[in-house]
């Protein structure tokens, strides 16, 4: 690897913890320690998911601006990252659901604060997943989104810590095709 490529991925790396961590405390931090906070049973460990997510994304954009491979360590940091925060998001909450299964597509508009958080998290934190699949086949990629929606879901009702909500598997699965197609056109 010469000098300059080096130079150009520490450049891309401080610039990523710079905006992961400005974005992270003028933004974020407030989200999950405010109004958010009772959902979570260990919400510092969620923080500090949080912050390393959101540096990741910031590194996979200007890695992606600048043309520059990501190398594999990094890559593979990224999906420990990610699944780490996916995992604390989705299992880490207070049991406070009930055995509940809602079938109606209603809520899927948002209408308060809450619910605009909601909607944004459950197609954004999917699109990753999209995207890991963009070698496969329309086909297969679609049986892969339905089983782990479905999985997800499940889990949350099984141990009561979510409600089965069919607007939930629309949103991740709406997240899931958006990172395939983005996938898709980059591959």
């Amino acid at each position: 690897m010469n000098i300059k490529k080096i130079l150009t991925q520490l450049l891309i790396i401080l610039s990523s913890c710079v905006l992961g961590m400005a974005t992270h405390f003028l933004f974020m931090k407030n989200i999950l320690t405010g109004p958010f906070s009772y959902l979570f049973k260990n919400p510092d460990i969620v923080l500090w998911l949080a912050l390393g997510v959101e540096i990741v994304i910031f590194y996979i954009i200007i890695s992606s601006l600048l043309g520059t491979r990501i190398p594999r360590p990094i890559y593979l940091l990224s999906v420990a990252i990610y699944s780490g925060f996916l995992g604390m998001l989705l299992f880490n909450r207070s049991g406070i659901y009930d055995n509940r299964i809602d079938l109606k597509i209603d809520n899927i508009v948002p209408h308060s604060p809450y619910e605009v958080f909601t909607f944004i998290i459950n197609i954004f934190m999917f699109v990753p997943i999209g995207y890991f699949f963009r070698r496969k086949s329309f086909v297969f990629f679609v049986i892969a989104a339905i089983l782990i929606a479905l999985g997800i879901e499940s889990i949350q009702l099984v141990f009561k810590i979510g409600v089965f909500d069919i607007n939930d598997m629309i949103l991740n699965l709406s997240g899931m095709l958006l990172g395939y197609i983005v996938g898709r056109r980059r591959k």
